[in-house]
């Protein structure tokens, strides 16, 4: 059905009202959940622990994110996982920046703090979860697949 006239205004300004005021529920929603909220990687702030498969298998992972002037600082901390005792500890200093609107982000690795011999550093790139506990994705260095860590205390 068409309509004509003055009186064809009506509907459309009420499909027209409708949808701006579905564009701005759908706004505000967005900004309140937690990845969008993150803005300059504070969703990533915290201790985070899980583990992480490189060249010499499951490994223990921490991962202690802090801000920095751009983006965020961490500390890489990996140690032996109980399936692989033999690993040994080690730990390095990261540098981070998340894509607050997919929750996007990449560490890479900038110095060592104590460094087993014959281990690399590695970068990280992943994402967080929706819910702001969770980050997986994969490690950035050759003979390395993925990793999966929590919000520790969560």
């Amino acid at each position: 059905m068409m309509f004509r006239g003055r009186d064809s205004s009506t509907p459309m300004r009420r499909v027209r009202s409708r949808a701006a005021a579905l564009a701005g529920a759908l706004a505000v929603a967005l900004a309140a959940s937690p990845v969008a909220a993150q803005s300059g990687g504070a969703g990533l702030i915290g201790t985070w622990r899980g583990t992480y498969t490189c060249y010499q298998g499951l490994t223990a992972l921490e991962l202690v994110v802090e801000p920095a002037v751009e983006g965020v600082d961490a500390r890489f901390v990996f140690s032996a996982h109980p399936s692989n005792p033999r690993v040994p500890s080690g730990s390095f200093r990261m540098a981070g920046r998340i894509d607050a609107k997919s929750g996007r982000f990449v560490f890479e690795p900038r110095e060592w703090f104590d460094q087993p011999e014959g281990y690399v550093m590695v970068g990280l790139e992943g994402v967080l979860a929706r819910d702001g506990n969770s980050l997986s994705g994969r490690v950035i260095a050759e003979g390395c697949t993925v990793f999966a860590l929590s919000r520790a205390g969560k």
